[in-house]
């Protein structure tokens, strides 16, 4: 059975459009589908034209929304630079309702990518 998944994106200010594209498909895999992407409210004009290549919708989230969110890999790095410990873990959650990470934040270049489990 395909799982239904969000992808979280965190991404540094020098990262192109496609190398965030090429990194999402390549955490995502062919045994699943995406329905969406999410990320932090900084980085939300970056995802549009992500999201719109890969044919999905996005949502951002506050660094303080995404600093609710209890996730398996918290980074000190992240918090001092978005004011938040996670991005794409946190935001992945968020974006996917309330679902569990299936995905661990995976860092590909200046990239990361975290999946959830979306919400039926």
């Amino acid at each position: 059975m395909t799982d239904r998944v969000v992808a979280g994106v965190g991404a540094s200010s020098t990262a192109p459009i496609d190398d965030i594209v090429d990194a999402i498909l390549t955490v995502v895999g062919a045994d699943r589908t995406l329905v969406s992407v999410a990320t932090i409210d900084t980085k939300a004009d970056v995802l549009a034209p992500v999201a719109a290549a890969l044919g999905v919708s996005s949502t951002s989230w506050t660094a303080e929304q995404l600093n609710r969110v209890s996730v398996p890999n918290p980074s000190a790095r992240v918090r001092r630079e978005t004011g938040t410990a996670s991005v794409a873990e946190a935001a992945a959650v968020l974006g996917s309702g309330g679902g569990r990470v299936v995905t661990p934040k995976t860092n590909i270049g200046a990239v990361s990518i975290a999946l959830a489990c979306a919400a039926d």
